[in-house]
């Protein structure tokens, strides 16, 4: 990937799933140290360790499944599913917001990254409130 830098193939190095153990063995073994490290994050998976040892080291976090996993194949046992979450969305009715976006306005609120997704502008407008 250092070799894509170099050549102007790409212009920064991201990284995905990474824990922090990782991340110093790319720190230490590279010349061009990632810029992003994308990982799980939600209200149920706050990672602040993790993001708070990439912010430390100027590496940028993006939220994957910002809005949980509720799909995922090997779920942890007895996970509650975020979108169901009756104090979330009981939050989020005092504020007259959905409970999507009370989840990604938590995770904005932590300087993470959100990417937008879907096609529907309105409601990525929506999701970003």
């Amino acid at each position: 990937m250092e070799e894509c830098v170099r050549q102007k193939l790409t212009r920064s190095i991201g990284v995905s799933n990474f824990n922090s153990e990782q991340v110093t063995r790319v720190l230490e073994k590279s010349s061009i140290k990632p810029v992003m490290n994308q990982v799980e994050c939600h209200p149920y998976l706050q990672q602040k360790k993790l993001i708070k040892f990439c912010k430390d080291h100027d590496i940028a976090v993006t939220a994957y499944s910002p809005l949980g996993a509720p799909n995922a194949m090997f779920p942890p046992p007895g996970c509650p599913v975020l979108m169901k979450d009756e104090k979330l969305k009981a939050i989020g009715e005092k504020y007259g917001k959905s409970l999507a976006q009370m989840a990604l306005r938590f995770l904005v609120s932590t300087s993470m990254l959100v990417p937008a997704r879907g096609l529907d502008l309105k409601l990525v407008s929506s999701g970003s409130q």
